[in-house]
């Protein structure tokens, strides 16, 4: 069975069900505010610790890095309540 995306859904209904998403479940609340506040945490550890030990552009890549997931995951957390 193919997958596909509906396009003219604008809320959860019986007619537009949450599988035909563009992730096909609603995303969870608690386990994406979590993941933010791990890649944060990982962003500022890295900044401290790539400035302490002198290694900036690994440091400040993988800062950024983590900066782009915590943003996904602040996208999904926009998309708990309506996943459409």
């Amino acid at each position: 069975m193919r997958h596909h995306v509906a396009q003219n859904c604008t809320e959860i209904t019986p007619i537009c069900p949450v599988e035909d998403t563009i992730y096909g479940y609603a995303p969870n609340l608690g386990l994406n505010a979590f993941f933010i506040a791990v890649f944060a945490i990982c962003s500022l550890l890295q900044i401290l610790l790539g400035t302490k030990y002198k290694t900036y552009f690994f440091a400040y890549a993988i800062t950024l890095g983590c900066m782009g997931e915590a943003i996904g995951y602040g996208g999904r957390i926009i998309m708990h309540s309506n996943p459409v």
